[in-house]
């Protein structure tokens, strides 16, 4: 691999982590009305929206050719695997200029947060299991208690449908 293609990919990722944390400063006024424990997944997010506004489909093409992330599956990460690839590439981080926002940080709150939303599961293995319901459940006991003995332990109404009856017979 040529030098300068390093150089290329490289200086697209340095422009690309520019642009998140530019508008990481641009949102400041939004950011500091965000509770605390919030605020690295709302940088995230705010990361994330600035990447799906560039068009990087050739600089994800070769940095799949090359065995690097492609920035494809990095959602709940995106500044922190950005940045790593940069350091893969030669550039330097202080420790309090990397992103918090790394994979395992992420996967504790989502276990956190389903807890919080669903309450602690009795056995790890068996995943939380949120159903639907529409009208056509609000008189239908059994499979309310079929869906119950399979396992759903979260039962959502949709009020985009239906009506308030409709959503009282459900509850």
């Amino acid at each position: 691999m040529a030098l300068n293609q390093l150089q290329t990919i490289q200086y697209q990722l340095t422009e690309l982590e520019n642009k998140m944390l530019l508008e990481t400063k641009k949102q400041q006024p939004l950011l500091s009305s965000i509770h605390p424990l919030q605020i690295p997944a709302a940088n995230n997010l705010l990361h994330y929206l600035t990447l799906r506004k560039e068009e990087i489909r050739e600089l994800q093409d070769t940095l799949h050719a090359l065995g690097l992330s492609s920035l494809a599956s990095s959602e709940s990460r995106i500044h922190r695997q950005l940045q790593a690839m940069l350091q893969l590439l030669g550039k330097h981080y202080t420790t309090a200029q990397l992103d918090t926002c790394i994979y395992k940080y992420n996967q504790q709150q989502i276990i956190h947060k389903s807890e919080m939303l669903f309450g602690s599961k009795s056995d790890d293995v068996i995943p939380y299991l949120m159903v639907t319901f529409d009208a056509g459940f609000a008189d239908n006991y059994m499979l309310i208690k079929s869906l119950l003995q399979n396992g759903m332990n979260v039962a959502r109404i949709n009020c985009a449908h239906d009506d308030e009856v409709a959503w009282n017979k459900m509850i």
